[in-house]
């Protein structure tokens, strides 16, 4: 490794969905998650991390079918089944909120190189905080449908 890598504070990323209220059990992993668009800063402070640990690739980037980068950053931790993800607000405070699709986070991410089976290294970054800097206003639908005429009821 070229040198000890620390957690950092990303700059504000566009949520695109998170998991952070409740525990991602998908394949088992339980973790907590969010997806955030990967902006140009974003892109190359990691690519100038992965730089400088040696790895060819960053894990957790994808696009999405309109074409928008994005990355997953995940923690690692075991959660408690109904254990959720402790977030700030933007005065550092603790908050009951979490942040959804559209909101604006700062994230804590931490950088952890991995030695791949085919002896590459790749890096991921593990999500160690999350600090909600706008939140989208959520607003409820009643019922936007209109009457099937026989149908289930």
């Amino acid at each position: 490794m070229a040198k000890k890598m620390e957690s950092f504070v990303t700059a504000n990323c566009n949520t695109v969905f998170s998991n952070l209220n409740k525990v991602d059990n998908f394949k088992k992993t339980r973790t907590h998650n969010i997806t955030v668009e990967l902006t140009k800063e974003l892109s190359q402070t990691l690519e100038e991390i992965a730089a400088d640990v040696g790895a060819k690739k960053i894990n957790g980037v994808s696009t999405t079918k309109d074409g928008t980068k994005i990355i997953k950053f995940k923690n690692k931790k075991s959660p408690d089944a109904g254990e959720s993800f402790p977030c700030v607000d933007s005065k550092g405070k603790p908050t009951a909120l979490f942040p959804f699709g559209g909101d604006v986070v700062r994230l804590r991410i931490w950088p952890l190189p991995i030695k791949d089976d085919d002896g590459t290294t790749s890096v991921s970054f593990l999500l160690f905080g999350c600090q909600i800097v706008e939140k989208k206003p959520y607003t409820k639908r009643e019922n936007d449908f209109d009457e099937v005429e026989g149908g289930f009821v």
